[in-house]
């Protein structure tokens, strides 16, 4: 009987942990901007008001003329997101090319959870304290990358992928370079 109730007790208390450590949410706003240099083409993503208090997430690319387009596209379901960083079907938010763009900071630590895979380390890269996410995906790890999350914002700020026949450190290089997100230290 005294095993039962221990067992429910660690039960309940693993419960109300994982709820609210579930519900940590993205420090976005309307005009919340990020910008990364992927491989040398500039991507802005903006974030504007949407219906139920989410939030459009608008990417666009650095045009020919050095300008960001002006007109923003028609957002799709996939490109709304609640505060959580999470589209309409529930699913986590990925930034183009990127991957996931944010991961709940408590989580961004040695042996955390980056929406289901480890986070390997925690270490200094360029201006940030950064939890490192390796992962290969494909035949042989056909594709295979480092992700990098900032430890106080859950955000992603920088990384590398490449693929098997890449050769040691070749591949494509990806840096957060602006950002209006004050704990980001750019402002």
């Amino acid at each position: 009987m005294n095993n039962k109730l221990g067992v429910a007790l660690l039960a309940l208390a693993l419960a109300v942990g994982w709820t609210f450590t579930s519900r940590e949410e993205a420090p976005i706003t309307a005009g919340t901007f990020l910008v990364y240099d992927n491989a040398g083409t500039q991507m802005l993503l903006t974030f504007s008001p949407a219906d139920g208090g989410r939030f459009a997430a608008n990417l666009s690319y650095l045009d020919q003329y050095g300008k960001y387009p002006t007109a923003q596209p028609r957002s799709t379901p996939n490109d709304v997101v609640d505060s959580r960083m999470r589209t309409a079907n529930g699913l986590v938010y990925e930034i183009g090319p990127l991957g996931p763009l944010w991961v709940p900071p408590n989580e961004v630590r040695e042996g955390g959870s980056a929406h289901g895979t480890r986070v390997t380390e925690v270490r200094r890269w360029e201006n940030w304290e950064v939890g490192v996410v390796t992962a290969s995906v494909g035949l042989g790890g056909a594709l295979r990358g480092e992700w990098y999350y900032d430890t106080r914002t859950g955000f992603l700020v920088g990384g590398m992928k490449s693929t098997a026949l890449s050769l040691p450190g070749e591949g494509q290089v990806f840096t957060l370079t602006d950002s209006n997100l004050p704990d980001l230290g750019f402002r």
